[in-house]
């Protein structure tokens, strides 16, 4: 469970968010990522490799996936681009979702031989969606990831309509 409290005010509606699940109760949150342009919605990752889109008004996930059994350990939405995010399962798989592509799974799946230790989505000098990837062994890379879909002018306003239909 995630729980929501504000230090000054006495009581939030929803208190805590729940992923929608009946395999397994003792699901551990194991990261969190904020919308960074619509700040009500942020993706829970879990222990059982479970991740979960919310709306800090509502209690259950709007959207909830299983990319793998893994625990997810990083997520993070991309800066740039509204409908693209990031997450690493396993240490081991990196998973790239653009929800207006398609939010039935990943667009892109890069997997490891070694453990990646960090994950951070950028914006390349090209201007084209990137992240830094550095493994155990201390390797550090940019990956510039390739999408037609990342061109388009209104992106704030086609992630949005996204967001409206899964309300």
């Amino acid at each position: 469970n995630i729980l929501r409290h504000m230090r000054y005010k006495p009581r939030l509606n929803p208190r805590i968010y729940s992923l929608e699940s009946t395999t397994n109760i003792n699901q551990k949150v194991t990261t969190l990522s904020i919308h960074p342009s619509s700040h009500c919605y942020f993706l829970a990752g879990y222990s059982t490799g479970h991740m979960a889109l919310y709306h800090i008004r509502s209690s259950t996930p709007l959207v909830q996936w299983t990319a793998t059994h893994s625990p997810v350990s990083i997520l993070h939405w991309h800066p740039s681009w509204p409908s693209v995010f990031i997450g690493l399962w396993g240490h081991k798989e990196i998973h790239i979702w653009d929800l207006l592509h398609s939010d039935a799974g990943p667009i892109h799946v890069l997997k490891f031989n070694e453990n990646v230790v960090s994950l951070l989505p950028m914006t390349s000098v090209h201007l084209t969606a990137a992240m830094v990837v550095s493994t155990e062994s201390g390797m550090t890379s940019i990956y510039e990831i390739k999408s037609e879909k990342f061109s388009r002018s209104n992106h704030n306003e086609l992630m949005e309509n996204y967001f409206l239909s899964v309300i």
